[in-house]
C-alpha cells in the first residue's frame, strides 16, 4: 500500500512540474518583445473571407480570408531573431458560401476584387498549337486548354506536358456531348493520369451541367471570341475575366498584342483554376 502511495505521489509531483514548466514557458512568451509586437499587431494583417455570389443559376466565387497564427507566427520570427511582418503566418478561413458546394451553379466570372484575366484557347480537332506555345512561353503565359475528344486522342502527350507545365485543361468531350462517355475517358485522362485537381466544362445549356457535376467537375460561362479579337478583348476586358478564344490562324497573329494590352492595363494573365481560387 505504502508503495502505492509513492506512486501516486510521485506522478502527481510530475504532473505539477508539467503543469508549471508550461506555465512558465507560456509567462516567459507573453512578455518576450517579439509577442508583445505580435499581439499589438496582428489584427491588421487579418482579412474577412468574401462569400461566393449567387443569382439564379450563376456563381461568382468567394474569396478565402486569413487569420493570424500567433504561435506559429513567434515561432518563425524568434528563429530568425526579430519581429517581421513578413513573417505572419497564417490560417485560411473558407468563404461559408462557396464554388465548392455549388457545382449545380454556372460559373460566370472570377472573384471581381482581383486583378487577374484567364486567356482560354477553345481548340478544335485538329488545332495545331505549336505556335502558340510558343507565343505563351515567350511572355510565361500560363492558360487554359478546352479540348475535345478527337483533339485528346491526337496529342495525349502534348496534354498531359500542358498539366506539368501548370497549364489548366478544360473537358469538351465529344463537342460538348456531356452525356456521352468521352466526356467520363477524358476526366479520367485529365484528373487521374494529368493529375489536374479540379475539372472545367464549358457551359451550353443547362443540360450538361448535371453530367458535369456528377462528375465533380465545374461548368464555366466565359466570354468567347472568334473574331476582332483584340477589338473585343478591349470590349470585354474586366477583374477576374474569363476571356475564351476561338483557335485559329488569325487568333494567332493577333494573341502577342492581345498579351501586351491586358497587361498594360494592369491585369495579371493566369490559368482558370487560379482566376477561380478562393
Amino acid at each position: 500500500m505504502k508503495r502505492i502511495f509513492e506512486v501516486i505521489g510521485l506522478l502527481s509531483l510530475v504532473c505539477f512540474s508539467f503543469f508549471m514548466t508550461e506555465k512558465t514557458v507560456t509567462v516567459v512568451k507573453n512578455m518576450d518583445d517579439i509577442m508583445i509586437e505580435i499581439k499589438s499587431n496582428y489584427k491588421k494583417y487579418q482579412t474577412d473571407s468574401k462569400d461566393a455570389i449567387i443569382k439564379d443559376n450563376t456563381i461568382i466565387p468567394g474569396i478565402s480570408g486569413r487569420k493570424v497564427n500567433i504561435n506559429k507566427s513567434y515561432k518563425a520570427m524568434k528563429e530568425n531573431g526579430l519581429y517581421s511582418e513578413d513573417l505572419y503566418v497564417y490560417d485560411l478561413i473558407k468563404p461559408k458560401i462557396s464554388k465548392v458546394d455549388n457545382k449545380d451553379k454556372v460559373i460566370i466570372s472570377g472573384n471581381k476584387t482581383k486583378r487577374l484575366v484567364s486567356l482560354i484557347f477553345i481548340l478544335n480537332d485538329d488545332s495545331d498549337i505549336k505556335n502558340l506555345l510558343n507565343i505563351l512561353d515567350k511572355n510565361e503565359i500560363k492558360a487554359t486548354f478546352f479540348v475535345t475528344e478527337n483533339w485528346v486522342t491526337k496529342n495525349n502527350y502534348t496534354l498531359i506536358d500542358l498539366i506539368e507545365q501548370k497549364n489548366t485543361i478544360g473537358n469538351l468531350g465529344d463537342n460538348q456531348n456531356y452525356k456521352d462517355s468521352a466526356f467520363n475517358w477524358m476526366d479520367t485522362i485529365i484528373k487521374k493520369v494529368g493529375k489536374q485537381k479540379e475539372g472545367y466544362c464549358l457551359y451550353k445549356n443547362d443540360n450538361n451541367i448535371k453530367y458535369c457535376q456528377l462528375l465533380d467537375n465545374y461548368t464555366v460561362n466565359p466570354i468567347i471570341i472568334d473574331d476582332s479579337y483584340l477589338l473585343n478583348v478591349k470590349k470585354n476586358l474586366t477583374n477576374g475575366g474569363m476571356i475564351a478564344l476561338k483557335h485559329s490562324k488569325n487568333m494567332e497573329k493577333e494573341l502577342e498584342t492581345i498579351i501586351k494590352y491586358i497587361k498594360s492595363r494592369g491585369y495579371n494573365i493566369v490559368n482558370l483554376e487560379t482566376t477561380l481560387s478562393e
